[in-house]
């Protein structure tokens, strides 16, 4: 009887194991993927994430949402050198510029 709760136990601590590294890698990806293709996306198209603005999104909340991907990528060790961070700090800079002007 004790051989086989041990067993149990050890299994169960396993899985648990598995199921928790997984759960951290799908909050990770998701967490960090999000933010690099938000980033994508607003380069390539020089507008807000279009699930940004989808129901009541408004600019200023994008500018908001900017702010924290700026944020972001100053602090990121996700950035590939300090020449990218550089060089997506200055564009996303300068369209952030362009939506302040279009909502003044």
């Amino acid at each position: 009887m004790i051989p086989l709760l041990l067993i149990v136990t050890v299994v169960v601590i396993a899985l648990t194991m598995v199921f928790a590294t997984w759960w951290m890698n799908f909050i990770a990806k998701h967490a960090i993927g999000g933010r690099h293709k938000q980033i994508e996306e607003i380069i390539e198209t020089r507008r807000p994430p279009v699930k940004w603005m989808s129901g009541r999104g408004s600019m200023k909340q994008a500018l908001v949402k900017l702010d924290k991907l700026i944020e972001y990528v100053k602090m990121s060790r996700f950035v590939d050198s300090e020449e990218s961070r550089s060089i997506l700090l200055a564009d996303l800079s300068e369209i952030r510029a362009e939506w302040e002007n279009e909502t003044s």
